[in-house]
């Protein structure tokens, strides 16, 4: 028999919000994803603590709405998880924080009117797989 049954690939996501249902909704949105398996953990995280030992997300989602200091937090999250891609949730009205924050070397941003989809869209792209260079 050969191997042809793939793992779905597991991506461990973070997410940094003050808000319940943020948290609820983006969890439920991740954990339905049928290509990627994105897990959110049960617990929340907690910045500056770091993250609880042995753990490194693969994303971690700053609710720019929740952080105070957007670009401590994500230099914060940059020193205790270097690895981990940080995505930056957020709305119209914040440019201002939001120019901030990408200039802090976000990831990704994605904004609170965007679909679901956009959210998974930008997650996974993050790990695509590299494309071959054709020479």
């Amino acid at each position: 028999m050969t191997g042809t049954s793939a793992t779905r690939p597991t991506l461990t996501i973070a997410i940094l919000s003050c808000q319940w249902l943020v948290w609820l909704g983006l969890q439920n949105i991740f954990e339905s994803r049928a290509t990627v398996q994105m897990v959110v953990p049960p617990y929340q995280w907690k910045i500056p603590d770091g993250f609880p030992a042995g753990t490194r997300p693969d994303v971690v989602i700053v609710d720019l709405e929740t952080a105070p200091d957007a670009v401590r937090t994500i230099n914060q999250i940059r020193e205790s998880a270097p690895t981990s891609k940080i995505v930056l949730l957020c709305g119209l009205e914040d440019q201002g924080r939001t120019s901030e924050a990408f200039a802090a070397a976000v990831d990704g941003i994605i904004l609170t009117v965007q679909p679901p989809t956009v959210m998974l869209a930008v997650i996974e792209a993050l790990y695509a797989p590299a494309q071959p260079q054709a020479s």
